[in-house]
């Protein structure tokens, strides 16, 4: 009776402690989305909308825009406590084709030349060497496939590994590269995972990173890693039942950091800038 009454209270105080980490670790995922009240993440979806109705995008896809206005808020953020060396004008390319993002850098800074790029983001940019200050590639790298080089057996990265040696070749000595693009160990992969679903957050996404996968891939082409951060941003909306995950996580030993959705990095390019 003893060792029963023993093993009931020691599992209760496991679940307690259980229960307490899972708390404090699911306040810090969110520490970065309660920076904002309600009210002015109201006001910044607010903004997006008008951007959505500019572009004249259809509700539904107005919608999803809306969906990611704490990443897009936090991407702002981001860029203005960037490390930049360059004096004004900055020259600056943001990957891909133009969309609301695009409107949104040109207003937080309007001081910066804006360009978008077209095409194929696995062959060479149409920018000369050195002769750009920031790159921003805003959820790009998971949508590049391998290079087509003869029958593909396997993932080899070498369409990502493509894209960043064009950045850093067309980055001036010291400029930045700012990336953000979902984290394949993130809590919502693990609760999809256990659902029995692929652990994927867009099927049509080719490949999702870790954040020790992606600062592999953005080191092994030679830039200097400044900053590599987990940020949950992309599925705040959605009811994920993060607690029950993050207690597994806490009671078989797993670490409890590096959950969040997303992941946000600056690099710098040091070719021939001396170090």
């Amino acid at each position: 009776m003893i060792k029963e009454l023993l093993h009931t209270a020691r599992t209760a105080v496991r679940l307690t402690w259980a229960l307490a980490a899972a708390r404090r670790s699911e306040a810090a995922l969110n520490a970065d989305v309660r920076k904002l009240s309600q009210a002015e993440w109201d006001e910044y979806a607010d903004r997006i909308r008008a951007l959505c109705q500019a572009r004249e995008y259809s509700v539904d896809w107005t919608q999803v825009w809306v969906t990611h206005r704490y990443r897009l808020y936090l991407t702002m953020s981001w860029l203005h406590e960037l490390p930049l060396r360059s004096n004004l004008p900055l020259n600056a390319v943001e990957l891909g084709g133009a969309s609301i993002v695009s409107d949104l850098l040109r207003q937080e800074f309007p001081a910066w030349e804006w360009r978008n790029t077209q095409g194929d983001l696995r062959q060479p940019l149409e920018f000369a060497d050195g002769t750009l200050d920031l790159v921003v590639a805003t959820e790009v790298l998971e949508h590049l496939s391998d290079l087509p080089h003869g029958f593909n057996d396997s993932f080899e990265a070498s369409g990502a590994r493509a894209l960043l040696n064009e950045c850093r070749r067309v980055l001036k000595p010291g400029g930045i590269l700012f990336l953000t693009t979902p984290n394949a160990a993130s809590l919502v992969h693990l609760h999809m995972a256990l659902l029995g679903k692929p652990p994927w957050f867009y099927q049509l996404h080719v490949r999702e990173y870790t954040a020790e996968q992606l600062v592999d891939l953005v080191q092994a082409v030679g830039f200097q890693v400044l900053r590599c951060q987990d940020v949950h941003c992309l599925t705040v909306d959605l009811p994920f039942d993060h607690h029950r995950v993050l207690q597994l996580l806490y009671s078989f030993g797993y670490p409890l950091e590096g959950r969040g959705d997303d992941l946000f990095l600056v690099a710098r390019n040091e070719a021939h800038s001396g170090g």
